[in-house]
């Protein structure tokens, strides 16, 4: 299925050249440039109107990351070395990654919020 004109899906023929497990190599020319629909439904059907959600909408940059002042980075350091419940495996895990000059904004706020702010 492809996304057509005015976002109604259109049927193509393909032809398939091999399947394994769930992936399915297949020839056709008729969709290079297209938009196809990559999850499929028993309700999705040629001439349906859709909604898509293309990959451009959807959060796919990865994490999001933060560059920290020397002052934040510091405390945070500070709460993980001085942390004593922290398996040393995790701790240098944390430290590496604060090491670096972006730090995941996912890891920043779970700090944070152990240490009260």
């Amino acid at each position: 299925l492809l996304i057509g004109e005015g976002d109604r899906l259109e049927q193509v023929p393909v032809t398939v050249l091999r399947k394994q497990g769930d992936d399915v190599i297949i020839r056709a020319p008729a969709i290079e440039g297209r938009e196809v629909v990559s999850e499929r439904s028993p309700l999705l059907g040629a001439g349906i109107k859709v909604r898509p959600l293309r990959i451009d909408d959807r959060a796919t940059d990865g994490p999001e990351m933060l560059d920290l002042t020397d002052e934040r980075r510091a405390r945070l350091i500070a709460f993980i070395e001085g942390n004593q419940n922290m398996p040393k495996d995790a701790k240098a895990r944390v430290l590496a990654q604060l090491a670096k000059d972006k730090v995941p904004a996912r890891t920043v706020k779970r700090i944070e919020a152990r240490m009260g702010g």
